[in-house]
């Protein structure tokens, strides 16, 4: 059956190649079936975002899990994707935001 570990699993195939757009699409068909993302889905997106160049992407990702807390709360995975996505563009000044 199609459950969260599934759906991430996709999302991180789609996220190691880069491909933000397609997991993005992956994510909403999970909340389309009433499956909720996880903290797991929510790195892998933002390491598809570091992989394609969408340093602001990544950081709206790892807000929106700041956000949202209990079980969203960001790893450091979700905060390295997001370093690491800034870093990729040549916006440190995004990657040091995070520790204000």
């Amino acid at each position: 059956a199609l459950n969260e570990l599934v759906f991430s699993a996709a999302v991180s195939v789609c996220a190691k190649e880069g491909r933000v757009r397609p997991a993005l699409r992956l994510v909403q068909r999970m909340q389309d079936r009433g499956l909720r993302p996880t903290r797991v889905t929510y790195a892998s997106l933002i390491h598809a975002c570091a992989q394609s160049g969408e340093w602001r992407r990544a950081l709206e990702l790892l807000a929106e899990m700041e956000d949202k807390g209990g079980a969203l709360e960001p790893n450091i995975y979700a905060y390295a994707g997001a370093l690491r996505a800034c870093s990729r563009a040549g916006e440190w000044r995004g990657g040091l935001a995070l520790f204000d």
